[in-house]
């Protein structure tokens, strides 16, 4: 359903809320007949992002945060979270990262355990890698391709094509797990513990 709204707007605007409703908003004078042209010109992108919402919405209700603990996906019922995810965090993900490093030849000079709501890792220049602890939760492959990405800014602490080249080097497939990674951002914004 699409809800249209006239007031001061300058420009027609349309809005995507995350329970699928749209709205479309419009300068007060908008005839009728542009507002619904600008609708029809605009409906390929309204449908995919509505498909996007529904992909996110079926995926984010597999999981049950409040009655498990997830690693790769796989839940688990135990007795204390944060304890579960500190122990696997230092127990997976550390030797992870060691033997990630060790096959392409670049190496953090430390691995710092974070919470961000916004990213799943960073680097800086002191080659001092932060990742976040809700990597746990997901696919192996995801968490694969943060820990290769963030290492690559190791040799470029930019996105430059030259940086991209360096992590598809080691990943020729990174296009595919960084689009999917994008499906699982609202693990980021959850307060899991």
């Amino acid at each position: 359903m699409i809800t249209i709204r006239k007031g001061e707007y300058k420009n027609i605007t349309i809005t995507i809320k995350s329970n699928g409703e749209v709205f479309v908003n419009a300068p007060k004078r908008t005839s009728e007949r542009e507002v619904l042209n600008f609708i029809k010109q605009k409906q390929d992108w309204i449908d995919r992002n509505i498909d996007k919402i529904k992909l996110y919405k079926s995926l984010y209700n597999k999981f049950d945060f409040d009655k498990y603990v997830y690693k790769n996906l796989q839940k688990f019922e135990v007795s204390n979270n944060k304890e579960f995810y500190n122990k696997t965090f230092i127990e997976y993900i550390t030797p992870l990262v060691k033997s990630i490093s060790s096959k392409i030849g670049l190496n953090s000079s430390k691995i710092i355990k974070t919470n961000s709501k916004r990213m799943w890792g960073s680097m800086n220049n002191k080659k001092e890698m932060h990742l976040n602890w809700k990597l746990i939760i997901l696919p192996e492959k995801l968490i694969e391709y943060v820990i290769v990405h963030e290492l690559c800014h190791i040799k470029h602490l930019n996105h430059s094509k030259y940086f991209w080249q360096e992590v598809s080097k080691y990943l020729p497939d990174y296009k595919t797990r960084k689009k999917e990674l994008k499906k699982y951002s609202f693990i980021l914004t959850n307060l899991l513990l």
